[in-house]
């Protein structure tokens, strides 16, 4: 029912050149990952007491692209990136509880949802429309207020301690270069900005911005570069190194301005490329990251206290191998969440299960015994275990 992938390009667009953001200050710690060197990973290893969430599938609720999850107040929400954008809102059992997604140009629509935050300091729901609109919505979906920009928005991130800063990636935005930054709605001025300096940065449907702490974490494209960012500026913190697998500077000279030849040979399970990080979370003992290797998705637990990586290419439940590892979408008092798509649980699943149910299962065969391969994805939570990973 969905064209659901893991890897989804929204659309290519050119800037400068990717080695020039190498950061050479001494303060950035640098992360060496080597890709070909990766691991089946038990969920358990992950999770202490894993937990799976069916969400509702119904008429109104069907979710094409889960893009971004947030969770707040007993509640799931989550942004569809499939078609013009949604918001969808589900309870802590997985009902449906209402959509964000009234297409068009006028007041209270959208043309093209690009992402959601919420700002649990106020209660509010910020939603970003790629057609210049910023929407507040109150925790029910009701519509506060909207605002008109002069740039496009790509993903929005609330500044920690603040009412009324965001974080914004942009979009177009007519005679700038203007890359990612942070926006005062109040004053309706952009406060810092850093520009595009890479030859292909990519526009992925996965946010590469996150709240830690104070800070916004941030990485784009094919940078090696982590940061944090504030209103005081952006700040580097880790540089990872795929090594020999890197992404260099020549795939952009080899094909000039041919997007669609880039990507094709990036993809190309030959070429041994890795990078486009995306799906970062930072936390106080961890960061955790997608990538892509060989056309195919990653997932990297880096532990701070151990200084060393694990690339996580399958996951097990119950001894047996199921999925491609989860990618984690939010992190909130020690609960790691991340999604996992219906029809990756098992290729054999039978064709009697019943579509359209909801509910929590901490029993996972009891899960896989009623999932359809097209409902609705199901979020798994759980407390963390990642330094099992490290023993």
């Amino acid at each position: 029912m969905k064209n659901i992938h893991y890897f989804l390009f929204s659309f290519i667009v050119l800037c400068g050149c990717t080695n020039t953001h190498k950061n050479t200050d001494n303060s950035v710690k640098t992360v060496v990952i080597t890709p070909d060197k990766s691991i089946t990973a038990d969920i358990n290893d992950l999770y202490y007491n894993c937990t799976f969430v069916q969400l509702e599938t119904t008429p109104v609720s069907i979710i094409g692209a889960l893009s971004s999850l947030a969770v707040y107040k007993d509640r799931f929400y989550t942004y569809d990136s499939h078609g013009g954008g949604a918001v969808h809102c589900f309870d802590k059992h997985g009902k449906f509880l209402f959509k964000i997604a009234k297409h068009g140009n006028g007041p209270g629509e959208t043309m093209r949802i690009t992402d959601f935050c919420i700002d649990e300091r106020n209660n509010i729901l910020w939603i970003a429309d790629n057609y210049k609109k910023i929407q507040k919505y109150d925790m029910d979906g009701h519509l506060i207020n909207e605002y008109r920009t002069d740039f496009a928005l790509k993903n929005i991130v609330c500044v920690p301690e603040s009412n009324d800063l965001l974080a914004l990636r942009f979009g177009y935005y007519k005679d700038k270069n203007y890359q990612a930054g942070i926006y005062s709605l109040k004053n309706n001025q952009i406060l810092i900005h850093n520009d595009y300096i890479s030859d292909f940065e990519r526009i992925t449907s996965e946010t590469s911005m996150s709240q830690y702490n104070n800070h916004i974490v941030y990485a784009f494209g094919f940078s090696d570069t982590l940061y944090h960012m504030d209103k005081n500026g952006f700040h580097p913190q880790y540089a990872f190194d795929f090594g020999e697998y890197k992404v260099i500077k020549k795939i952009t000279d080899k094909f000039g301005n041919d997007n669609k030849k880039f990507v094709l040979d990036f993809m190309n399970p030959s070429k041994n490329y890795a990078g486009l990080i995306t799906n970062i979370l930072e936390t106080d003992d961890f960061i955790t990251f997608r990538y892509d290797f060989r056309g195919k998705n990653q997932l990297a637990v880096y532990s701070k206290t151990n200084n060393e990586i694990r690339n996580i290419k399958k996951i097990t439940v119950n001894s047996k191998e199921y999925f491609v590892a989860l990618f984690f979408r939010y992190y909130v008092n020690n609960i790691f969440y991340s999604v996992l798509q219906a029809e990756s649980i098992s290729e054999n699943m039978s064709e009697q299960n019943t579509s359209g149910g909801y509910g929590i299962y901490s029993d996972f065969n009891e899960l896989e015994a009623k999932i359809k391969a097209d409902d609705n994805p199901i979020v798994v939570f759980g407390e963390n275990n990642m330094q099992s990973l490290f023993k």
